[in-house]
């Protein structure tokens, strides 16, 4: 991005309105429906927000969010509805720098406010993981594993390890030992 604005704007641009049709599945409508009757946290590596238009109220959106937009010098921030009508690249109103998604961008690591807050949800504990889709294999996702297992165990922190950088945390996948480590559906 910070490289070639106009190109990486061209590719996220395209991505969004591919999305823009897009709308909660039932996988997403579900999760949002067992937060009347339990505790729910999702936990997602999906840019797209569908699960908070499905009406999950208690989400981690691990990767950021495609619709949400920052400046990369000063502290503007906008959610928008699509990208139509948004010059690309965009500049910022206030400061005139780059305006960026408040993503994680290939070769960037998880924001430490994001990671945090996964943190503490898994220091908290759960009783089940639902993993759904293909992007288990994700490093974020090794952290749930890996923290299933020893909170379900011994309820206590998994040893995954964070590396700081730049305000930043990577989460490394914790090992897990089998396929039951994990509930998935």
């Amino acid at each position: 991005l910070a490289l070639r604005p106009q190109v990486t704007w061209r590719h996220l641009a395209a991505s969004e309105e591919r999305l823009r049709a897009a709308a909660p599945n039932p996988a997403h409508q579900i999760m949002a429906a067992l937060e009347a009757t339990r505790e729910v946290v999702v936990a997602t590596a999906n840019v797209d927000g569908l699960h908070g238009r499905a009406g999950s109220r208690r989400v981690i959106e691990l990767h950021g969010n495609l619709r949400r937009l920052r400046c990369v010098r000063c502290d503007f921030a906008l959610t928008v509805p699509s990208y139509q009508g948004v010059p690309i690249p965009p500049a910022c109103p206030q400061c005139q720098a780059l305006v960026r998604p408040d993503l994680v961008l290939f070769g960037e690591l998880l924001a430490t406010t994001t990671s945090d807050a996964l943190e503490r949800e898994l220091a908290r504990g759960f009783e089940l993981v639902v993993a759904v889709g293909t992007r288990t294999a994700a490093p974020s996702a090794g952290a749930v594993r890996g923290r299933h297992r020893r909170t379900s165990a011994a309820r206590r922190r998994a040893p995954h390890r964070c590396r700081r950088r730049h305000g930043r945390r990577e989460l490394r996948p914790a090992s897990v030992e089998s396929p039951s480590d994990t509930a998935a559906i």
